[in-house]
């Protein structure tokens, strides 16, 4: 994975406001570790070293982010420090062919199939709510380690579209399927492939959430302006293309009919491209974010 180094990445965004005790700054790469077996430690420990250490970016962040020695604490300051020298911008040659194969196509008995390309207009939150020891929880891919918007996102942001612009139920449930609540399960017509970044290239950067009564809401004291802003960072993809491909599989005992079908799945392509614009996709949507326009 090829990685370019940009002094302006890693910097947490401006802001955050002021307001409670002065912290010591972040520990040195000495007075941490990992808390691994210590062959594999050895192991993690030079591979950072190296290079190019981050051939799965997705595992690295997950399993890897080192802890203070000693106590094997993921202090404030440690998680800021460790998540800031991995914004930069990447690219990954496994997952750039894995983008080709996807945007080839030719994947089973599709009657029609389409790819289009969305970048992010500002950052992208998937699967910001997973449960995650380093609380990053980005969606990585599990096997090539890139960011990926699931097809199980896409699904959902466009059931959501069609149901606001008004689209009849039926149809929504013959091109999405039923809702998971519903029993007996029925399986859309409309096939969405997991998002890939163009050319396996992506960007990461840092960005912060800074909670003002903290306390207040763990019911630990009253709501008041002598409470103390606590930011907590995180890691948000931008200045991403992702490759999003949909697929159309013939209804279930009748003939396809290439020319409808062709004609319903760019209708839907339409409406996908409208909701990644309008609607977003991911966690913070209200506040801008998982905006992608084509």
């Amino acid at each position: 994975m090829v990685q370019k180094n940009n002094p302006s990445y890693g910097k947490p965004p401006g802001g955050g406001g002021g307001g409670g005790s002065k912290k010591k700054g972040p520990p040195s790469w000495d007075e941490v570790t990992y808390p691994l077996p210590a062959a594999l430690r050895a192991l993690v420990e030079e591979t950072r070293k190296g290079t190019d250490p981050l051939k799965n970016l997705g595992l690295w962040i997950d399993k890897y982010l080192p802890r203070e020695k000693g106590t094997w604490k993921l202090t404030a300051e440690l998680r800021t420090m460790v998540l800031g020298t991995l914004c930069r911008d990447y690219q990954n040659p496994a997952a750039a062919e894995a983008a080709k194969r996807l945007k080839e196509g030719g994947y089973g008995d599709e009657v029609a199939e389409t790819t289009f390309e969305a970048r992010t207009d500002g950052r992208l939150l998937v699967d910001y709510g997973r449960k995650n020891a380093t609380e990053t929880a980005l969606s990585f891919h599990p096997v090539l380690g890139v960011p990926q918007i699931p097809g199980s996102a896409l699904k959902g942001m466009t059931r959501a579209y069609l149901t606001a612009i008004g689209e009849p139920k039926g149809k929504i449930e013959r091109l999405c399927g039923s809702e998971p609540e519903k029993t007996p399960l029925k399986r859309g017509q409309v096939i969405f492939f997991d998002a890939l970044p163009k050319d396996g290239k992506f960007t990461l950067s840092l960005d912060v959430l800074t909670p003002h009564m903290g306390d207040y809401y763990q019911g630990k004291s009253p709501p008041g302006d002598f409470l103390s802003p606590i930011p907590h960072t995180f890691l948000a993809v931008t200045q991403t293309t992702f490759i999003i491909r949909l697929s159309l599989s013939p209804p279930p005992g009748k003939p396809a009919d290439e020319t409808e079908a062709k004609e319903t799945l760019m209708t839907l392509q339409s409406q996908v491209k409208e909701a990644l614009n309008f609607f977003g996709v991911g966690a913070k949507k209200a506040a801008g974010y998982g905006r992608l326009g084509s």
